[in-house]
C-alpha cells in the first residue's frame, strides 16, 4: 500500500527531529526525557507539569478548511485529565488535539470539538489518529474507526505547533507519545490500518520500561559511517574503513572526529564469527550485558584507530549510565546483528 509523505514525522526516538525530511525539527523545553522498553522501542517521556516539544510554525499544517491527518502512539500515565498530544493553538484558526479528561480522543477545530467514543485506560499503548476530509472527522482507535464529528473551521495561524502541550502549557501530557505523523491530506480507513500494522512502528502494549535521559552531546556513528546521526552533525573521518550494509568494515583503520567531551561509550563489534555488544561505563567494561573482559576498542576524545573488523552502532555518552540501561542497550543492538 502507498502512503502520501508526511509533513512531519515525530518518532521521538531520543533525539526530537523531523524524520519527513522538512526540516521541522523540535527542541524540547524543560527536561528533555525517553523511556526505552524491554523491547529496545524508545519514545518521549511527558511529565504533566512542564516538559513538551515546541516544533515551530509549521506552515505546512496551516491548511484552511482542507483535509489532514494526525497519528501518534500514545500510552497515559494519568488518566481524569486532559493530555495533550499536540496543538497549534490560537483561540481562533486552530487546531488542539488531545485526550481529554474522560480519556477519549479529542479535536478542537477553530473552537468547534469533536470526540472520539471509547476511553483509554492507563498504561496502555494503543495509536491514536483523527482525520479530516471534507470537514467530517473520525477518530481511529488502534485500527478501528471510533466517532467522530463536523468541523470545517479553518487552521491558519502563526503560532508554534507544539507534542505534549496544548499550546499555552494548560494541558501537559502526562504519559509516552511516539512516532507522531501529519499528513496534509486525508487517510483511508485502509492506510490507517495498514500504518497499525506496520512492522517497526508498532508498540507492545504494557511492557515494562526504564527510564533516562539521553545527553544532548550524544554522538551516533550512523552504520554507513557516512556522518553523525545524532543532532549535532559531527564530522567523521574514516581511513582504512570499508562503510556500508549496515556495518563499518575496518582494516587496522580509524574513525576520528572534533574533541568530544565523553564518559560512557558502547558499540557492537564483530572480530571473528559473532557480533559481541561492548559497554564502557567509565569504570566497567560490560561484555553482552555482564560485567566481563575488556574493549576491543577504546575509543578517546578524538576517535580511535588500529581496529580491525566490523563495527555497528557507534554512541558515546556524557553521563554514566546505570546497569538497567547497559542491559536494555544490548537487548536493542543484537536485534540488527
Amino acid at each position: 500500500m502507498t502512503f502520501p509523505r508526511p509533513i512531519a514525522h515525530y518518532r521521538l526516538n531520543g533525539i526530537p527531529d523531523d524524520y519527513s525530511g522538512n526540516g521541522h525539527n523540535g527542541t524540547w523545553v524543560a527536561a528533555e526525557a525517553y523511556e526505552e522498553d524491554n523491547h529496545g522501542k524508545t519514545v518521549g517521556l511527558f511529565n504533566g507539569s512542564t516538559s513538551y516539544l515546541n516544533c515551530g510554525n509549521i506552515l505546512d499544517i496551516n491548511v484552511g478548511t482542507g483535509d489532514f491527518t494526525i497519528v501518534a502512539w500514545v500510552r497515559l500515565k494519568t488518566v481524569g485529565v486532559t493530555n495533550a498530544i499536540c496543538s497549534k493553538k490560537k483561540w481562533s484558526d486552530d487546531f488542539v488535539y488531545t485526550i481529554n479528561y474522560s480519556n477519549v480522543q479529542k479535536l478542537w477545530i477553530d473552537r468547534v470539538a469533536s470526540l472520539s467514543n471509547t476511553p483509554l485506560t492507563l498504561n496502555k499503548w494503543y495509536m491514536c489518529t483523527v482525520v479530516r476530509a471534507s470537514g467530517v472527522i473520525t477518530f481511529y482507535l488502534d485500527k478501528d474507526p471510533d466517532g467522530g464529528g463536523t468541523a470545517d473551521g479553518s487552521i491558519d495561524n502563526a503560532n508554534d505547533m507544539t507534542i505534549g502541550s496544548d499550546n499555552i502549557i494548560t494541558s501537559i501530557m502526562d504519559g509516552n507519545i511516539g512516532e507522531l505523523r501529519l499528513y496534509n491530506c486525508a487517510l483511508s480507513a485502509a492506510q490507517v490500518k495498514s500504518l497499525y500494522q506496520q512492522p517497526g512502528l508498532t508498540f507492545i502494549p504494557t511492557q515494562k520500561t526504564v527510564a533516562y535521559n539521553p545527553d544532548p552531546s550524544l554522538v551516533l556513528a550512523t552504520n554507513d559511517g557516512l556522518k553523525d546521526n545524532s543532532k549535532n552533525n559531527i564530522a567523521l573521518t574514516l581511513t582504512n574503513c570499508i562503510p556500508g550494509n549496515g556495518k563499518m568494515v575496518f582494516t587496522n583503520g580509524s574513525l576520528a572526529f572534533a574533541a568530544q567531551t565523553f564518559t560512557s561509550y558502547e558499540y557492537s563489534y564483530k572480530a571473528s564469527d559473532r557480533y559481541i555488544h561492548y559497554f564502557y561505563d567509565g569504570t566497567n567494561t560490560y561484555t553482552n550485558g555482564v560485567i566481563a573482559g575488556s574493549m576491543p576498542v577504546s575509543i578517546g576524545a578524538t576517535g580511535f584507530s588500529g581496529a580491525t573488523g566490523s563495527m555497528k552502532d557507534i554512541r558515546l555518552y556524557n553521563t554514566v549510565k546505570a546497569s538497567g540501561f547497559v542491559s536494555l542497550r544490548y537487548k536493542k543492538a543484537r536485534r540488527f546483528w
